[in-house]
């Protein structure tokens, strides 16, 4: 189905052009009320104040859908929405069960584990580290590439869908082994490191409140985004 945006200024007129963030004007977020997936898309203006995408709902049930943007005047936001969507919900695995399974998860060739901290505090600036190995080789994941501008973008957002964050790696590059705006953190983060025979990647970020949180680390390999899903237990 068709989504669009209707963005208005302080006037209630047709906003103008908005400014990019990592090379998009809207990173919109979509996830079922569960968190069990994500769609992260990007709508294109059609007119002025107007952008549109399309999506497929995957199931039916309540849908958590945050517009990541920045107004006209350059100020920094996050526009949160529900849906109903008609039809079955899709089943999920619950947050809890998740974390019993550990910190590390497969995805399309790629392990990632997160290494550190093993303790994450509310209201605590916090690097968080994964760790990255080539299922086939057992080796660091050498062939990354940026992914709008960054090497890895995370969005968290917690189990009652109040905060929302948005980081991301602020690196140059990757070095393998070898060589209200309650809820909302800019773009923030620092750091592709190594880590015997893995690859690291590093992101600075904060949790407003304790509680359950969805964690999804998007990467780029061999031309398809990878989203990467952790959970984690934030402490007070």
């Amino acid at each position: 189905m068709a989504l669009t945006l209707d963005i208005r200024d302080h006037e209630n007129k047709p906003a103008g052009d908005l400014p990019l963030v990592h090379e998009r004007p809207i990173h919109l977020i979509i996830v079922p009320a569960d968190l069990s997936r994500l769609a992260h898309l990007h709508p294109e203006k059609v007119a002025r104040g107007q952008y549109r995408t399309t999506y497929i709902f995957p199931g039916g049930g309540k849908y958590r859908v945050y517009a990541d943007l920045k107004s006209p005047d350059g100020d920094p936001m996050v526009v949160p929405f529900t849906l109903d969507v008609l039809g079955d919900a899709l089943p999920g695995v619950p947050m809890e069960q998740e974390l019993s399974r550990g910190t590390r998860v497969d995805v399309e060739g790629v392990r990632a584990e997160r290494i550190s901290p093993q303790r994450i505090r509310s209201g605590v600036p916090v690097e968080l580290g994964f760790a990255l190995t080539d299922v086939r080789s057992g080796g660091p994941v050498r062939d990354l590439k940026k992914y709008l501008g960054s090497m890895a973008h995370m969005i968290i957002i917690s189990k009652d869908g109040a905060d929302f964050l948005h980081a991301h790696t602020m690196d140059g590059g990757m070095q393998p082994e070898g060589g209200d705006r309650r809820g909302h953190e800019m773009h923030a983060g620092h750091d592709v490191a190594a880590r015997a025979g893995t690859t690291r990647l590093n992101v600075h970020t904060t949790f407003p409140r304790a509680g359950l949180y969805r964690i999804w680390m998007q990467v780029l390999r061999q031309g398809q985004v990878l989203t990467l899903p952790f959970a984690v237990r934030v402490k007070d």
